[in-house]
């Protein structure tokens, strides 16, 4: 009897073990990632970033705005990072021609590259060494020339992607706008558990600020939080200082006019004493 009762037991716990043993089989294959992960704060990792780097963000002329995002190695073999701008766009020329760019990781340092000289790609970094299962954090710095002055180029909306490429270290660094080609003509690009030949790695289009307008909040002020979606950046709306003046003139004219009147009651009261009778 005892058997009996057990033997079902033991088939349950077989089954068990089977199901987790096909789990275990079938993980890998869920788990396949790409050789660059991307991450826009060191720790929540993935394949692609969900919303670009300055999204919705304001800029004031003479003054920049910094994003970061993180950039890590999972593939086999150490690489060799390069980042480049692509893809300006803008609402107003004026406002593209004073902006500039530039991406600094670490040590390795980039100048400023003028939106009005990149077409259709210009690098901003290059030979940045990530060994396998390294993280590197890459600053993009955004800037607008005080030369956009006064009114000019107000709520003119921009936008530009940034292109990461990870090639392996057999290869002349890339610089981030064309892939790089092995040694040979051979291919690129293979799985991370896979060895990989010489050549681009992988490569990946990080959206610094998407097409379109930048977004109000309820309150009436522009949104600089930089994590909206679907967005660009925009230049920053400034007072209206001619209306300003204006209106001030306008209560100069009030005042002299009440002063007027004043004086004129005063000069009738002095000349006919009686009146004040």
């Amino acid at each position: 009897m005892m058997i009996r009762h057990a033997f079902p037991r033991v088939v349950a716990i077989a089954a068990l073990l089977i199901a987790v043993a096909g789990f275990g089989v079938a993980a890998p294959a869920n788990a396949a990632s790409t050789p660059i992960a991307v991450s826009l704060d060191g720790t929540t990792w993935g394949d692609h970033l969900s919303t670009a780097l300055f999204a919705g963000a304001v800029i004031v002329p003479g003054t920049a705005l910094t994003q970061s995002f993180w950039i890590k190695n999972r593939a086999s073999t150490p690489g060799n990072l390069a980042v480049a701008v692509q893809d300006i766009d803008g609402t107003d020329a004026s406002m593209v021609a004073a902006l500039s760019v530039s991406a600094d990781s670490g040590t390795h340092s980039g100048s400023d590259v003028a939106f009005s000289t990149v077409n259709p790609c210009r690098s901003l970094l290059s030979g940045v060494g990530v060994q396998p299962g390294d993280e590197v954090r890459v600053d993009v710095k955004l800037k607008l020339s005080s030369s956009l002055s006064h009114l000019s180029s107000q709520s003119g909306v921009g936008s530009f992607n940034v292109r990461v490429v990870l090639t392996s270290t057999d290869v002349a660094p890339p610089s981030g706008c064309s892939s790089a080609t092995p040694p040979g003509g051979g291919g690129g690009g293979d799985p991370v558990t896979a060895t990989t030949p010489a050549g681009e790695i992988d490569s990946e289009v990080i959206a610094g600020a998407a097409s379109g307008s930048v977004p109000d909040q309820a309150n009436g002020l522009h949104n600089v939080s930089g994590t909206g979606t679907g967005s660009g950046f925009r230049r920053a709306v400034e007072p209206n200082t001619a209306r300003f003046f204006q209106e001030f003139d306008v209560t100069w004219w009030l005042i002299a006019l009440m002063l007027g009147g004043l004086f004129a009651w005063y000069r009738r009261r002095n000349m006919n004493p009686e009146e004040a009778y």
